[in-house]
């Protein structure tokens, strides 16, 4: 209780960000007797967190509502990149080749990290350093997987952050919800159906839901796997492929309708991108790994890795190919604050940043460890006692075990990947994978689709959508609702005002 009142004070002086993802447990029972077997139970953890830079004047509903109603239709140009911000992606890419190279080039480059800190790029949007401070809620016993669900969730946070008309700092204020897609999706389809029917916070019109970007990760990688893992049956016939790749390294088998964990699959892709970018660097320079290093100046390493991003991974090069053989006839809010905090920082260190609804899955993952009830002890009515606690409980945990000495700790040094990095350059050298082959011809349909450009394609009806759907609600938002407060901006019919 303790716990939950520091939180419920908090939200009485604080604008909070809010973060909420199932969590799945199996209850289990200690002995089997009749009516009694072990239980999978799903339900939803959640946390909040004080905003960063975040001022009242800012966080102001009404403002919210009135850019809402002057937004002009969202077009692909809103969703690409500016020619500066291209710019500054490209000086980010070539800059992330240059820190591949040093790190895992070898002991020889070791002497480049002070200059790849000099030449960090930095954007003006950069979040400065600071310490985010986490309070877990209690867990709840409902399945946010359903639209019923997820406002079960979002009522339940609020009502027990005491986010009411008599809470001056929240009242008025817009509240930024972090949670994967499909709790964006089901939140958005909730507001859709009330308004014009509740008030404000009824209609969930004061919420902004917020990127999750650890999920946007997960789609990236299960995404690139499925453009470029490739025809596993043609083996080295097919040496570019991410399936080709895998049995060099002799990695676990991964079949795309069953994928395996995501950890698995990213390091696979990453393996892969060092090897390639090494490789890559003794095919512009002309020399190996161990001569470039003797050899080289930061400069160099710089000019280098410009032909490396420019050579192999540009699009336009790959389009230019395909055409030069297509010839030969073979087929083929306010910002700012949405910006500041969709990272979070739990150990205010310079690299701690994380994304908040992975700090979600972290909160989960220790509200499992420190769970221990099993048999009749294991219940809803107890998880949520234990959740609000986890932060205090785990620091509790590590005090005593440091004094009493039986603290070993979990964490060990990453990996050795030298002699993977190697057995794939040795690969792609062997099969010739960025040497031009006029007439080469791998097989029928393998060709790896520019997602970029599908992707434009595939949101011209989306979009249409998305402003058809747009101004209806900009049409309803002007109807006063039947329940509650109607806004500034709405007018009273001349029905209800003959009954006023």
């Amino acid at each position: 209780m303790a716990c939950r009142t520091t939180t419920k004070c908090l939200a009485q002086t604080e604008l909070l960000g809010h973060i909420y993802n199932n969590i799945n447990m199996v209850f289990k029972i200690a002995e089997q007797i009749l009516g009694r077997t072990d239980s999978q139970e799903n339900g939803t953890c959640a946390t909040v967190f004080p905003l960063f830079e975040a001022l009242d004047e800012d966080m102001r509903t009404e403002d919210l509502l009135s850019s809402q109603e002057s937004a002009p239709p969202l077009s692909v140009c809103d969703i690409i990149l500016t020619s500066e911000e291209e710019i500054f992606l490209r000086t980010c890419l070539i800059h992330t080749i240059i820190c591949i190279v040093v790190k895992f080039g070898g002991p020889a480059f070791a002497h480049f990290d002070q200059d790849i800190a000099a030449s960090t790029p930095i954007t003006s949007k950069q979040i400065p350093i600071h310490k985010t401070k986490r309070y877990p809620l209690p867990a709840m016993n409902i399945d946010e997987s359903s639209r019923i669900g997820n406002t079960e969730v979002i009522d339940t946070i609020f009502k027990e952050l005491g986010y009411t008309t008599a809470n001056k700092k929240s009242h008025g204020k817009v509240k930024i919800v972090h949670g994967d897609q499909l709790s964006v999706s089901r939140i958005r389809s909730v507001s859709a159906n009330r308004i014009g029917h509740d008030c404000i916070d009824l209609s969930y019109l004061d919420v902004v839901c917020g990127p999750g970007l650890f999920h946007a990760q997960l789609h990236a990688v299960f995404g690139t796997l499925q453009t470029h893992w490739g025809n596993p049956t043609l083996g080295h016939r097919d040496p570019g492929s991410l399936s080709f790749h895998n049995s060099v390294l002799y990695h676990k088998p991964i079949v795309l309708s069953s994928l395996p964990p995501y950890r698995t699959c990213r390091d696979l892709l990453f393996i892969l991108l060092y090897a390639h970018i090494l490789h890559c660097l003794e095919l512009v320079s002309g020399k190996t790994l161990g001569e470039y290093a003797q050899s080289t100046t930061f400069e160099e390493l710089q000019t280098h890795a410009l032909q490396i991003f420019e050579r192999y991974s540009s699009a336009q090069v790959v389009q230019d190919l395909r055409l030069a053989e297509d010839s030969d006839g073979i087929p083929y809010m306010k910002i700012a604050i949405i910006l500041k905090n969709w990272l979070a920082n739990p150990s205010g260190h310079a690299n701690g940043f994380l994304p908040v609804d992975l700090l979600q899955e972290h909160m989960n993952f220790w509200v499992k460890v420190i769970y221990q009830a099993q048999g009749s002890g294991a219940s809803w009515d107890w998880l949520e006692t234990i959740s609000p606690c986890i932060n205090v409980l785990r620091a509790l945990a590590t005090q005593m075990n440091e004094n009493l000495g039986s603290q070993q700790g979990s964490k060990h040094h990453a990996p050795d990947l030298t002699n993977d990095i190697w057995e794939l350059m040795k690969a792609l050298r062997t099969h010739r994978v960025y040497e031009k082959e006029s007439g080469c011809v791998i097989d029928e349909g393998t060709a790896v689709p520019d997602t970029f450009v599908h992707g434009l394609h595939g949101l011209l009806g989306p979009l249409r959508d998305y402003n058809i759907t747009f101004e209806q609600l900009r049409a309803r938002r002007k109807v006063p609702p039947l329940v509650g407060k109607k806004l500034s901006s709405q007018t009273t019919s001349p029905i209800l005002q003959d009954m006023e």
